[in-house]
Protein backbone atom coordinates (compact mmCIF):
# COMPACT_ATOMS: atom_id res chain seq x y z
CA UNK A 1 0.00 0.00 0.00
CA UNK A 2 1.08 3.57 -1.16
CA UNK A 3 1.23 6.27 1.28
CA UNK A 4 -0.93 9.00 -0.26
CA UNK A 5 0.19 12.81 0.22
CA UNK A 6 -2.22 15.15 2.03
CA UNK A 7 -2.62 18.66 1.33
CA UNK A 8 -2.88 21.65 3.79
CA UNK A 9 -2.24 25.60 3.87
CA UNK A 10 -2.65 26.94 0.74
CA UNK A 11 -3.77 23.78 -1.14
CA UNK A 12 0.00 22.89 -2.01
CA UNK A 13 0.72 19.11 -1.75
CA UNK A 14 2.32 18.00 1.23
CA UNK A 15 3.01 15.42 2.82
CA UNK A 16 1.70 14.43 5.98
CA UNK A 17 2.54 11.25 7.54
CA UNK A 18 1.30 10.56 11.34
CA UNK A 19 4.11 9.82 14.13
CA UNK A 20 4.17 7.69 16.78
CA UNK A 21 4.44 9.37 20.35
CA UNK A 22 8.56 8.64 20.42
CA UNK A 23 8.89 10.22 17.22
CA UNK A 24 9.91 13.88 16.59
CA UNK A 25 6.88 16.07 15.34
CA UNK A 26 7.22 17.39 11.81
CA UNK A 27 7.65 20.60 10.69
CA UNK A 28 8.36 22.45 8.24
CA UNK A 29 12.11 23.89 8.81
CA UNK A 30 13.56 19.80 8.83
CA UNK A 31 16.43 21.58 11.14
CA UNK A 32 13.82 21.08 13.77
CA UNK A 33 14.62 17.62 14.20
CA UNK A 34 18.71 18.41 14.33
CA UNK A 35 20.01 17.84 17.96
CA UNK A 36 21.86 20.93 17.21
CA UNK A 37 18.43 22.65 16.28
CA UNK A 38 20.78 24.23 13.48
CA UNK A 39 18.37 26.10 10.42
CA UNK A 40 17.38 25.15 6.95
CA UNK A 41 19.69 25.23 4.25
CA UNK A 42 18.62 27.23 1.69
CA UNK A 43 17.81 24.98 -1.86
CA UNK A 44 18.35 28.03 -3.85
CA UNK A 45 21.62 28.89 -2.37
CA UNK A 46 23.04 25.20 -2.37
CA UNK A 47 21.75 24.57 -6.33
CA UNK A 48 23.77 28.20 -7.35
CA UNK A 49 26.89 27.10 -5.63
CA UNK A 50 26.57 23.41 -7.12
CA UNK A 51 25.95 24.73 -10.33
CA UNK A 52 28.45 27.43 -10.36
CA UNK A 53 31.58 26.90 -12.93
CA UNK A 54 30.14 22.96 -13.52
CA UNK A 55 31.18 21.95 -16.96
CA UNK A 56 29.24 19.48 -18.61
CA UNK A 57 29.88 15.81 -18.49
CA UNK A 58 32.88 15.15 -21.67
CA UNK A 59 33.99 18.62 -21.71
CA UNK A 60 37.70 17.21 -21.37
CA UNK A 61 39.41 14.04 -22.70
CA UNK A 62 41.71 12.29 -22.36
CA UNK A 63 43.23 9.06 -23.74
CA UNK A 64 40.21 9.97 -26.28
CA UNK A 65 37.96 8.97 -23.76
CA UNK A 66 35.35 10.34 -21.23
CA UNK A 67 36.83 12.13 -18.07
CA UNK A 68 34.01 12.76 -15.11
CA UNK A 69 34.49 13.55 -11.67
CA UNK A 70 33.27 10.54 -9.51
CA UNK A 71 32.29 10.65 -6.14
CA UNK A 72 32.06 7.09 -4.16
CA UNK A 73 29.87 8.13 -0.95
CA UNK A 74 29.53 5.11 1.13
CA UNK A 75 28.64 3.23 4.13
CA UNK A 76 31.40 2.77 7.18
CA UNK A 77 31.89 -0.75 7.01
CA UNK A 78 35.00 -2.16 6.38
CA UNK A 79 33.73 -5.14 4.14
CA UNK A 80 31.79 -2.69 1.89
CA UNK A 81 34.60 -0.39 1.26
CA UNK A 82 37.63 -2.56 0.71
CA UNK A 83 35.33 -4.28 -2.94
CA UNK A 84 35.81 -0.67 -4.16
CA UNK A 85 38.85 0.30 -4.33
CA UNK A 86 40.04 -2.14 -7.31
CA UNK A 87 36.97 -0.13 -9.44
CA UNK A 88 37.67 3.16 -8.37
CA UNK A 89 41.48 2.61 -9.20
CA UNK A 90 40.71 1.35 -12.60
CA UNK A 91 38.30 4.22 -12.98
CA UNK A 92 40.95 6.65 -11.92
CA UNK A 93 43.01 4.46 -14.55
CA UNK A 94 40.86 5.68 -17.39
CA UNK A 95 41.49 9.48 -16.55
CA UNK A 96 38.73 10.13 -14.00
CA UNK A 97 38.93 11.82 -10.67
CA UNK A 98 37.93 9.69 -7.53
CA UNK A 99 36.88 11.24 -4.17
CA UNK A 100 35.57 9.50 -1.47
CA UNK A 101 33.32 10.83 1.21
CA UNK A 102 32.45 9.53 4.39
CA UNK A 103 32.15 10.02 8.19
CA UNK A 104 35.52 10.50 9.87
CA UNK A 105 36.32 6.98 11.00
CA UNK A 106 36.49 5.42 7.25
CA UNK A 107 38.85 8.38 6.38
CA UNK A 108 42.36 6.22 6.86
CA UNK A 109 40.98 3.24 5.62
CA UNK A 110 40.26 4.66 2.19
CA UNK A 111 43.74 7.33 2.45
CA UNK A 112 45.86 3.98 3.06
CA UNK A 113 44.69 3.02 -0.27
CA UNK A 114 45.87 6.49 -1.63
CA UNK A 115 42.76 8.03 -2.74
CA UNK A 116 41.22 11.35 -1.57
CA UNK A 117 39.25 11.42 0.90
CA UNK A 118 36.95 14.18 2.42
CA UNK A 119 34.86 14.19 5.68
CA UNK A 120 31.49 15.21 6.43
CA UNK A 121 29.37 14.86 9.46
CA UNK A 122 32.19 15.30 11.71
CA UNK A 123 30.43 17.36 14.05
CA UNK A 124 27.59 14.42 14.65
CA UNK A 125 29.98 12.04 14.35
CA UNK A 126 33.66 12.51 15.35
CA UNK A 127 36.42 10.20 14.84
CA UNK A 128 35.97 6.96 16.93
CA UNK A 129 32.31 7.03 16.96
CA UNK A 130 32.18 3.70 14.74
CA UNK A 131 34.42 2.05 16.76
CA UNK A 132 32.17 3.10 19.96
CA UNK A 133 29.14 1.78 17.94
CA UNK A 134 31.55 -1.85 17.88
CA UNK A 135 31.93 -1.67 21.51
CA UNK A 136 28.24 -1.41 22.11
CA UNK A 137 26.30 -3.84 19.47
CA UNK A 138 23.27 -4.71 21.81
CA UNK A 139 22.46 -0.81 19.90
CA UNK A 140 18.62 -1.63 18.81
CA UNK A 141 18.36 -1.30 15.42
CA UNK A 142 15.42 0.37 13.41
CA UNK A 143 13.79 -2.00 10.97
CA UNK A 144 14.89 -1.31 7.54
CA UNK A 145 14.97 -2.67 4.18
CA UNK A 146 18.01 -0.35 2.99
CA UNK A 147 19.96 -3.73 2.99
CA UNK A 148 20.55 -6.96 4.32
CA UNK A 149 21.22 -5.40 8.10
CA UNK A 150 19.27 -3.07 9.85
CA UNK A 151 19.55 0.87 10.31
CA UNK A 152 20.52 2.00 13.84
CA UNK A 153 20.88 5.30 15.59
CA UNK A 154 24.21 6.28 13.77
CA UNK A 155 22.82 5.46 9.98
CA UNK A 156 19.33 7.24 11.16
CA UNK A 157 21.09 10.33 12.39
CA UNK A 158 23.32 9.92 9.25
CA UNK A 159 20.30 10.35 6.42
CA UNK A 160 18.82 12.81 8.83
CA UNK A 161 21.84 15.10 8.28
CA UNK A 162 21.79 14.45 4.39
CA UNK A 163 17.96 15.41 4.07
CA UNK A 164 18.60 18.73 6.09
CA UNK A 165 21.88 19.69 3.80
CA UNK A 166 24.38 19.27 6.32
CA UNK A 167 26.60 16.41 5.00
CA UNK A 168 27.02 16.42 1.13
CA UNK A 169 26.36 19.89 0.09
CA UNK A 170 29.28 21.84 0.91
CA UNK A 171 31.79 18.98 -0.51
CA UNK A 172 29.54 18.59 -3.60
CA UNK A 173 29.69 22.35 -4.30
CA UNK A 174 33.47 22.31 -3.86
CA UNK A 175 33.86 18.74 -5.75
CA UNK A 176 31.48 19.22 -8.77
CA UNK A 177 30.97 15.47 -9.55
CA UNK A 178 29.34 14.05 -12.97
CA UNK A 179 28.35 10.66 -11.02
CA UNK A 180 27.40 9.45 -7.58
CA UNK A 181 28.37 5.61 -6.40
CA UNK A 182 26.42 4.53 -3.35
CA UNK A 183 26.67 1.52 -1.47
CA UNK A 184 23.07 -0.17 -1.25
CA UNK A 185 23.36 -0.71 2.51
CA UNK A 186 22.37 2.87 3.34
CA UNK A 187 22.09 3.81 -0.39
CA UNK A 188 18.84 3.20 -0.83
CA UNK A 189 17.52 6.35 1.33
CA UNK A 190 20.46 8.09 0.49
CA UNK A 191 20.33 7.89 -3.15
CA UNK A 192 17.03 9.13 -2.81
CA UNK A 193 17.98 12.18 -1.17
CA UNK A 194 20.79 12.72 -3.58
CA UNK A 195 18.74 12.56 -6.32
CA UNK A 196 16.40 14.64 -5.18
CA UNK A 197 18.99 17.11 -4.05
CA UNK A 198 21.29 17.08 -6.64
CA UNK A 199 19.74 15.65 -9.95
CA UNK A 200 22.60 13.87 -10.56
CA UNK A 201 23.18 9.87 -12.09
CA UNK A 202 23.72 7.67 -9.76
CA UNK A 203 24.79 4.28 -9.79
CA UNK A 204 24.37 1.81 -6.71
CA UNK A 205 27.54 -0.61 -6.23
CA UNK A 206 25.98 -3.81 -4.23
CA UNK A 207 28.44 -5.54 -1.76
CA UNK A 208 26.99 -8.49 -1.06
CA UNK A 209 23.32 -10.51 -2.66
CA UNK A 210 19.81 -9.30 -1.54
CA UNK A 211 17.54 -11.79 -0.22
CA UNK A 212 14.54 -9.98 -1.83
CA UNK A 213 14.15 -8.23 -5.50
CA UNK A 214 14.40 -4.89 -5.87
CA UNK A 215 11.33 -4.16 -6.39
CA UNK A 216 10.40 -5.31 -3.05
CA UNK A 217 13.04 -3.89 -1.17
CA UNK A 218 11.95 -0.43 -2.91
CA UNK A 219 8.30 -0.91 -1.90
CA UNK A 220 9.45 -1.50 1.64
CA UNK A 221 11.23 1.66 1.65
CA UNK A 222 8.13 3.39 3.10
CA UNK A 223 7.38 1.43 5.92
CA UNK A 224 11.50 1.65 6.72
CA UNK A 225 11.12 5.63 6.09
CA UNK A 226 8.34 5.87 9.06
CA UNK A 227 10.79 3.83 11.73
CA UNK A 228 13.16 6.57 11.21
CA UNK A 229 13.05 8.71 13.59
CA UNK A 230 16.20 11.98 12.69
CA UNK A 231 15.78 10.94 9.24
CA UNK A 232 11.97 10.94 8.27
CA UNK A 233 10.67 14.30 9.02
CA UNK A 234 13.84 16.17 7.27
CA UNK A 235 13.69 13.59 4.20
CA UNK A 236 9.50 14.23 3.56
CA UNK A 237 10.36 18.29 3.62
CA UNK A 238 12.84 17.43 1.23
CA UNK A 239 10.18 15.61 -1.03
CA UNK A 240 7.66 18.15 -0.82
CA UNK A 241 9.82 20.54 -2.12
CA UNK A 242 11.90 19.02 -4.27
CA UNK A 243 8.55 17.05 -6.04
CA UNK A 244 5.80 18.67 -5.31
CA UNK A 245 3.03 16.95 -7.81
CA UNK A 246 4.01 13.75 -6.31
CA UNK A 247 0.77 12.20 -4.33
CA UNK A 248 1.76 9.15 -3.18
CA UNK A 249 5.66 8.37 -1.73
CA UNK A 250 5.87 5.36 -4.30
CA UNK A 251 5.85 8.21 -7.21
CA UNK A 252 9.06 9.28 -5.62
CA UNK A 253 10.75 6.11 -4.19
CA UNK A 254 10.23 4.62 -7.56
CA UNK A 255 12.89 6.59 -8.81
CA UNK A 256 15.40 4.31 -7.26
CA UNK A 257 14.25 1.68 -10.18
CA UNK A 258 16.25 3.22 -12.93
CA UNK A 259 19.48 3.78 -11.08
CA UNK A 260 21.96 1.29 -12.10
CA UNK A 261 22.89 -1.51 -9.61
CA UNK A 262 25.74 -2.95 -9.96
CA UNK A 263 26.15 -6.21 -7.54
CA UNK A 264 29.94 -6.60 -6.78
CA UNK A 265 30.13 -10.56 -8.42
CA UNK A 266 29.62 -12.80 -10.55
CA UNK A 267 26.06 -14.11 -11.18
CA UNK A 268 27.99 -18.15 -10.59
CA UNK A 269 27.93 -17.61 -6.74
CA UNK A 270 24.08 -16.77 -6.91
CA UNK A 271 21.60 -19.15 -5.16
CA UNK A 272 18.52 -20.39 -8.05
CA UNK A 273 15.61 -17.86 -7.55
CA UNK A 274 12.81 -16.56 -9.28
CA UNK A 275 13.09 -13.46 -11.19
CA UNK A 276 16.89 -13.39 -10.88
CA UNK A 277 17.12 -11.42 -14.22
CA UNK A 278 16.14 -7.57 -13.38
CA UNK A 279 16.14 -4.33 -14.98
CA UNK A 280 19.14 -1.83 -14.39
CA UNK A 281 20.73 -5.04 -12.13
CA UNK A 282 23.89 -6.67 -13.41
CA UNK A 283 25.93 -8.25 -11.97
CA UNK A 284 29.96 -7.28 -12.53
CA UNK A 285 33.78 -8.58 -11.20
CA UNK A 286 34.63 -9.62 -7.63
CA UNK A 287 36.71 -6.65 -7.78
CA UNK A 288 39.19 -8.36 -5.42
CA UNK A 289 42.15 -6.27 -5.11
CA UNK A 290 45.29 -8.30 -4.96
CA UNK A 291 47.49 -4.98 -4.24
CA UNK A 292 46.02 -4.89 -0.91
CA UNK A 293 48.84 -6.05 0.96
CA UNK A 294 49.23 -4.63 4.13
CA UNK A 295 51.80 -7.17 5.06
CA UNK A 296 53.93 -4.85 8.10
CA UNK A 297 54.24 -6.89 11.04
CA UNK A 298 53.31 -9.95 10.16
CA UNK A 299 55.79 -13.02 11.38
CA UNK A 300 56.12 -14.86 7.99
CA UNK A 301 59.31 -16.87 8.98
CA UNK A 302 57.55 -18.32 11.63
CA UNK A 303 54.91 -20.27 8.84
CA UNK A 304 56.00 -23.54 8.28
CA UNK A 305 56.61 -24.98 4.83
CA UNK A 306 55.68 -28.95 5.87
CA UNK A 307 52.48 -28.02 7.66
CA UNK A 308 48.78 -27.57 5.83
CA UNK A 309 48.26 -23.68 6.84
CA UNK A 310 44.43 -23.40 8.42
CA UNK A 311 43.57 -19.35 8.34
CA UNK A 312 40.43 -19.02 10.87
CA UNK A 313 39.13 -15.20 10.62
CA UNK A 314 35.64 -14.15 11.50
CA UNK A 315 36.17 -10.99 9.81
CA UNK A 316 35.18 -6.97 10.96
CA UNK A 317 31.84 -7.54 12.10
CA UNK A 318 32.61 -10.25 14.72
CA UNK A 319 31.78 -7.56 17.45
CA UNK A 320 27.47 -8.44 16.39
CA UNK A 321 28.19 -11.78 17.78
CA UNK A 322 29.67 -10.62 21.06
CA UNK A 323 32.93 -10.73 22.53
CA UNK A 324 32.32 -13.51 24.89
CA UNK A 325 30.62 -15.95 21.95
CA UNK A 326 34.15 -14.81 19.41
CA UNK A 327 36.53 -15.34 22.05
CA UNK A 328 34.75 -19.00 23.00
CA UNK A 329 34.50 -19.83 19.48
CA UNK A 330 38.16 -19.01 18.64
CA UNK A 331 39.01 -20.56 21.72
CA UNK A 332 37.59 -23.53 20.40
CA UNK A 333 39.26 -23.57 17.55
CA UNK A 334 42.62 -23.10 18.82
CA UNK A 335 42.17 -26.34 21.24
CA UNK A 336 41.09 -28.59 18.01
CA UNK A 337 44.04 -27.40 16.41
CA UNK A 338 46.29 -28.90 19.20
CA UNK A 339 44.78 -31.92 18.57
CA UNK A 340 46.14 -31.87 15.31
CA UNK A 341 49.21 -31.10 14.18
CA UNK A 342 49.35 -31.57 10.71
CA UNK A 343 47.50 -27.49 10.62
CA UNK A 344 49.13 -24.83 11.22
CA UNK A 345 46.72 -22.30 12.96
CA UNK A 346 47.17 -18.76 11.76
CA UNK A 347 44.38 -16.58 13.45
CA UNK A 348 42.80 -13.17 13.26
CA UNK A 349 40.81 -12.20 16.40
CA UNK A 350 39.62 -8.88 14.71
CA UNK A 351 40.26 -6.90 17.34
CA UNK A 352 37.89 -8.85 19.60
CA UNK A 353 39.61 -10.59 21.88
CA UNK A 354 43.64 -10.35 23.12
CA UNK A 355 45.61 -13.44 20.97
CA UNK A 356 47.09 -13.46 24.72
CA UNK A 357 43.90 -14.95 26.15
CA UNK A 358 43.81 -17.83 23.96
CA UNK A 359 45.11 -21.20 24.25
CA UNK A 360 47.17 -21.28 21.62
CA UNK A 361 48.94 -24.69 20.12
CA UNK A 362 52.41 -24.96 19.22
CA UNK A 363 53.28 -22.66 16.18
CA UNK A 364 49.91 -21.60 15.64
CA UNK A 365 50.47 -17.59 15.07
CA UNK A 366 47.30 -14.92 16.12
CA UNK A 367 47.20 -11.44 15.66
CA UNK A 368 44.58 -9.01 15.57
CA UNK A 369 44.56 -8.52 12.07
CA UNK A 370 45.84 -10.69 9.64
CA UNK A 371 46.86 -9.71 5.76
CA UNK A 372 44.18 -11.05 4.55
CA UNK A 373 45.06 -11.47 0.51
CA UNK A 374 48.71 -12.70 0.83
CA UNK A 375 47.64 -15.95 3.25
CA UNK A 376 45.12 -16.83 1.51
CA UNK A 377 47.25 -17.52 -1.65
CA UNK A 378 49.36 -19.64 1.20
CA UNK A 379 46.33 -21.31 2.86
CA UNK A 380 45.01 -24.72 2.13
CA UNK A 381 41.79 -24.23 3.93
CA UNK A 382 39.74 -21.13 5.54
CA UNK A 383 37.35 -20.84 8.47
CA UNK A 384 35.03 -17.88 7.87
CA UNK A 385 32.33 -15.80 8.96
CA UNK A 386 31.01 -16.26 5.79
CA UNK A 387 30.92 -12.29 4.85
CA UNK A 388 30.56 -12.42 1.14
CA UNK A 389 34.08 -10.28 0.41
CA UNK A 390 36.11 -13.40 2.29
CA UNK A 391 33.92 -15.93 0.19
CA UNK A 392 35.26 -13.95 -2.90
CA UNK A 393 38.75 -13.89 -2.12
CA UNK A 394 39.16 -17.31 -0.80
CA UNK A 395 37.52 -18.50 -4.26
CA UNK A 396 39.91 -16.06 -6.59
CA UNK A 397 42.66 -18.10 -4.45
CA UNK A 398 41.08 -21.98 -4.74
CA UNK A 399 40.81 -22.13 -0.91
CA UNK A 400 37.80 -23.97 0.36
CA UNK A 401 35.77 -23.14 3.48
CA UNK A 402 33.88 -23.61 6.63
CA UNK A 403 31.25 -21.12 7.31
CA UNK A 404 30.07 -19.76 10.30
CA UNK A 405 27.57 -17.03 9.84
CA UNK A 406 27.09 -14.75 12.68
CA UNK A 407 24.18 -12.59 11.22
CA UNK A 408 23.27 -10.22 7.92
CA UNK A 409 23.85 -11.76 4.93
CA UNK A 410 25.89 -14.52 5.88
CA UNK A 411 23.50 -17.30 6.65
CA UNK A 412 22.46 -16.89 3.11
CA UNK A 413 26.59 -17.07 1.83
CA UNK A 414 26.71 -20.09 4.17
CA UNK A 415 23.78 -21.25 1.98
CA UNK A 416 25.87 -20.88 -1.22
CA UNK A 417 28.79 -22.15 -0.34
CA UNK A 418 27.07 -25.54 0.62
CA UNK A 419 24.65 -25.38 -2.17
CA UNK A 420 27.99 -25.08 -4.71
CA UNK A 421 29.99 -27.50 -3.24
CA UNK A 422 32.89 -25.35 -1.71
CA UNK A 423 32.67 -25.63 1.31
CA UNK A 424 30.23 -26.53 4.86
CA UNK A 425 29.15 -24.76 7.48
CA UNK A 426 28.19 -24.77 10.82
CA UNK A 427 26.50 -23.23 13.90
CA UNK A 428 29.29 -20.67 15.90
CA UNK A 429 27.20 -21.05 19.00
CA UNK A 430 27.15 -24.80 18.96
CA UNK A 431 30.61 -25.57 17.68
CA UNK A 432 32.98 -27.32 19.83
CA UNK A 433 36.79 -28.05 18.83
CA UNK A 434 35.46 -31.76 18.06
CA UNK A 435 32.74 -30.32 15.80
CA UNK A 436 34.69 -27.55 13.66
CA UNK A 437 37.87 -29.79 13.20
CA UNK A 438 35.37 -32.54 11.81
CA UNK A 439 33.80 -29.95 9.13
CA UNK A 440 37.47 -29.24 8.50
CA UNK A 441 39.01 -32.71 7.83
CA UNK A 442 35.57 -33.21 6.13
CA UNK A 443 36.79 -30.72 3.49
CA UNK A 444 40.50 -31.06 3.65
CA UNK A 445 39.94 -35.14 3.04
CA UNK A 446 36.88 -34.68 0.33
CA UNK A 447 38.90 -33.85 -3.16
CA UNK A 448 35.47 -32.49 -4.97
CA UNK A 449 35.23 -29.30 -2.41
CA UNK A 450 38.88 -28.46 -4.17
CA UNK A 451 37.80 -29.02 -7.60
CA UNK A 452 34.54 -27.03 -7.34
CA UNK A 453 36.20 -24.09 -5.93
CA UNK A 454 39.05 -24.72 -8.36
CA UNK A 455 35.96 -24.34 -11.44
CA UNK A 456 34.61 -21.42 -9.69
CA UNK A 457 37.63 -19.87 -9.05
CA UNK A 458 38.63 -19.80 -12.78
CA UNK A 459 34.96 -18.36 -13.71
CA UNK A 460 36.30 -15.83 -11.40
CA UNK A 461 39.19 -14.81 -12.50
CA UNK A 462 37.91 -15.07 -15.88
CA UNK A 463 35.01 -12.10 -15.01
CA UNK A 464 37.55 -10.54 -13.05
CA UNK A 465 39.38 -9.55 -16.21
CA UNK A 466 36.29 -8.18 -18.20
CA UNK A 467 36.52 -4.67 -16.88
CA UNK A 468 32.69 -4.91 -16.90
CA UNK A 469 32.27 -2.53 -13.54
CA UNK A 470 33.68 -0.16 -15.57
CA UNK A 471 32.23 -0.38 -18.35
CA UNK A 472 28.91 -0.32 -17.16
CA UNK A 473 29.49 3.25 -15.06
CA UNK A 474 31.32 5.00 -18.34
CA UNK A 475 27.89 4.06 -20.12
CA UNK A 476 25.74 6.00 -17.49
CA UNK A 477 28.27 8.75 -17.59
CA UNK A 478 27.55 9.01 -21.54
CA UNK A 479 24.06 8.56 -20.59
Amino acid sequence: MSMPIRTCGRGSPTWFPSFSATAVRWRRCASTFSPSNASCADDGEVEARFSRGHAPIGGSREKGGLVARIVFALDHEEGHCFPTFKLARQLEQRGHTVTYLGLPDTGALVRRQGFSFVPILERFFPEGTVEQRKRAPQEKAAPSTAGNGKLGELEDRYLGALARGEGLDGPVAEIQPDLFVLSWFVGGLAGLILHLRFALPIVFLTPYFRPENRRQQVDQLEGAVLELRWATPPLFELIRRKAPAARRLREVTGSLLSMPELIQCPRELELPREGADEPNVHYIEASVDLSRRPDQGFPWNRLEPGRKLLYVSLGSQSFLAGKKAVEEFLGAVAQGAGRHPQWQLVLSTGGQVDPAELPLPAGAIACPWVPQISILERAALMVTHGGLGTIKECIFHDVPMVVFPIGRDQPDNAKRVVHHGIGLSGDLKEATPESIFEMINAVDREPSFRDNVARMGRRFREVEGSGIGVQLIEAVLRG
